[in-house]
């Protein structure tokens, strides 16, 4: 209860509310939890995939979340916290691989946990139990993985030749692990029951089913393997091309235990570093098409797994949401220039506004996909990407072309559509915008237009969805300098001490009380800070999403400097607390001298009481 209390008033104190109670393990005992941080060392786990400048226990690097030239990225292995000064990020080593690996928190504790030799008790035997269970389904479909990639490698002539001529080489093949399911009934079941998977393992995990004649059988026969693998890099299923003119030309594995098509993108695995550091993602059709843009350097693409793009594709995207710095993840829809394509491509604008997102259309060449472009026209491509078409004037476009413009009639239906769909768009200001295209298109005069937005607006057309995210989105958060500038700096001061300090000067802030405190929010924070228990900063910040700005609060306070203890900061700031106080209290007590309704007697009290305070501040200079 009292870190949820702190959570709140240090929300107040960042004046921007992001309610969250961050992914936080139900299964790992907390014990563990606490041994694997306190077992880490963040300096060492960023070296691991950054350049890192070591100074002491504190480390200077290039940010991962974001595009710099000079390191503003500190890490502090005495905490065991980070903090950009750049972008706003921060957080404890667990955060740190949910941002930068796409895990989960259970994931980043597991992963760090087997780096330390720590093993992991989980609450619960069955939760355990199912644990290993999915473990072992994994291991199964890993087996598969090399062994389909070791039959395109040695058997698969055909199926080789076949992605030599999409432009698909030996460099592509290893890197996406692709690989060959040989013609026979049972290949892969023989491999695997040798290698000491069960029956049932095969079956749950996907990679066989039993004929009518009650025969284990390989799913996949005589087809083009792609393996998919989740965001931690674990094989969860694979998708699947035919060779010739078999049918399905696709066939992907269903959902079972370990894959859920419906909340997988393909490539995100490798994609998640430069979506990181570009804020960017590019979302595609098809396996190639993936494979044919990092073919010409873009890496940051992935796919939908032989399904409709929707809802669940956009949440495994919402990792890579807002950071502390508001900007919006950017999303480009590079679908084929077909009438699925457009489609696929309205869905996206059903999504936009409920996550968040910067959704935008890449226009191909009619006929053209990703895969093909990357092959034919590489440079039009990355034009296009670009120049990608935002998805609200990409809608807009859509509604036209549905009515002849020539007819008045027509004009003003297409009106009515084009104000529904601006209509869903948060921004008064955008829909002005957007209304001075409909207006051009339709040759209706712009107020005439407004109007009728401004009509389906208060009419109730815009969703609920969109107009609990007016406020993040029409009033983008507050960057990291402005949250920093509106913390008064002797409160930043005071809460520092109140973690880090020594006991007597906890002690001695305790005492002043919270009248020390000038900020409603912090005065919070201090209520909460002020008990005999120091609380622990890198918890704390096991609460909290990585978007939310509070983030920027903690890492101000507790990483705007070294960390240490430090004799002099420490009685300066107790001093300027101490005169704070006094400076209040003189204040109080001149309000109660020149009131009306003050008695003789009280007036002598507070003159006595106002020379003694001036006497202490005198002291205290």
């Amino acid at each position: 209860m009292r870190h949820q209390g702190l959570l709140g008033a240090l929300r107040a104190l960042a004046d921007e509310l992001t309610p969250y109670n961050a992914s936080v393990s139900q299964r790992i005992r907390q014990e563990d939890i606490d041994r694997v941080r306190d077992a880490t060392d963040i300096v060492a786990v960023a070296e691991e995939t950054l350049t890192v400048k070591r100074q002491r226990n504190i480390a200077w690097a290039l940010c991962p979340f974001h595009q710099e030239k000079s390191p503003s990225f500190k890490m502090d292995s005495a905490t065991g916290l980070y903090y950009c000064f750049g972008c706003g990020q921060a957080g404890n080593v667990f955060q740190f691989l949910e941002r930068t690996q796409v895990l989960t928190f259970t994931e980043a504790v597991e992963r760090l946990a087997s780096r330390a030799g720590i093993a992991l008790q989980y609450e619960g035997a069955r939760g355990s139990s199912g644990r290993d269970k999915r473990g072992r389904l994994i291991q199964a479909i890993e087996a598969a993985v090399a062994f389909y990639h070791d039959c395109l490698l040695t058997q698969a002539t055909d199926a080789r030749a076949y992605l030599k001529s999409r432009g698909i080489g030996s460099a592509e093949a290893e890197h996406f692990k692709l690989g060959f399911s040989p013609p026979g009934w049972d290949q892969l079941v023989v491999h695997l029951r040798k290698a000491g998977f069960t029956e049932d393992e095969l079956l749950r995990s996907g990679l066989a089913f039993r004929n009518d004649r009650g025969r284990l059988t390989d799913q996949f026969r005589e087809r083009i393997m792609f393996p998919i693998f989740d965001p931690s890099d674990k094989p969860i299923a694979f998708g699947a091309r035919a060779m010739g003119d078999a049918k399905p030309k696709y066939k992907n594995s269903a959902t079972g235990v370990v894959y859920d098509k419906a909340r997988t993108l393909y490539g995100l695995n490798w994609a998640r570093k430069e979506i990181v550091a570009t804020r960017s993602v590019i979302i595609v059709e098809g396996y190639t098409d993936v494979i044919g843009m990092y073919q010409i350097g873009i890496t940051n693409a992935v796919a939908t797994c032989g399904t409709a793009m929707g809802e669940g594709h956009f949440e495994m995207l919402r990792r890579f949401g807002p950071a502390g710095s508001g900007q919006r993840l950017k999303v480009l829809l590079a679908f084929d220039a077909d009438a699925a394509g457009e489609a696929a491509s309205r869905r996206g604008f059903e999504l936009q506004y409920k996550f968040g997102f910067d959704v935008r259309v890449v226009e191909l060449p009619p006929g053209t996909d990703p895969a093909d472009a990357s092959r034919q026209i590489p440079d039009q491509l990355h034009d296009a990407l670009e120049n990608a078409m935002p998805l609200m004037r990409f809608k807009l476009r859509s509604d036209m072309a549905r009515y002849d413009l020539t007819v008045p009639d027509y004009r003003a239906d297409a009106l009515r559509a084009g104000a529904a769909s601006v209509a869903l768009h948060p921004d008064h200001l955008v829909r002005h915008e957007y209304a001075q295209e409909i207006a051009h298109a339709t040759g209706i005069d712009v107020e005439t237009v407004r109007t009728e937005i401004e009509s389906a607006v208060k009419g109730g057309r815009r969703s609920t969805t969109t107009q609990q995210k007016e406020s993040s989105i029409a009033e983008p958060k507050l960057t990291p300098s402005e949250i920093i500038r509106r913390l008064d700096q002797l409160d930043a001061e005071i809460l520092r001490c109140l973690i880090v300090g020594s006991d007597e000067t906890r002690a001695a802030l305790i005492a002043l009380g919270e009248k020390a405190i000038r900020g409603k929010g912090a005065k919070k924070v201090f209520e909460m800070l002020a008990t005999p228990t120091r609380p622990d900063p890198a918890s704390l910040l096991g609460t909290l999403e990585d978007s939310d700005p509070v983030r920027v609060v903690i890492g101000h306070v507790m990483l705007e400097d070294d960390v240490d203890s430090d004799d002099e900061r420490e009685r300066d700031a107790l001093v300027r607390a101490e005169q704070r106080v006094l400076r209040a209290e003189l204040a109080r007590l001149e309000r109660l001298v020149t009131a009306d309704d003050t008695s003789d007697e009280d007036m002598i009290e507070a003159k006595r009481q106002y020379m003694e305070i001036q006497r202490k501040l005198r002291a205290l200079i």
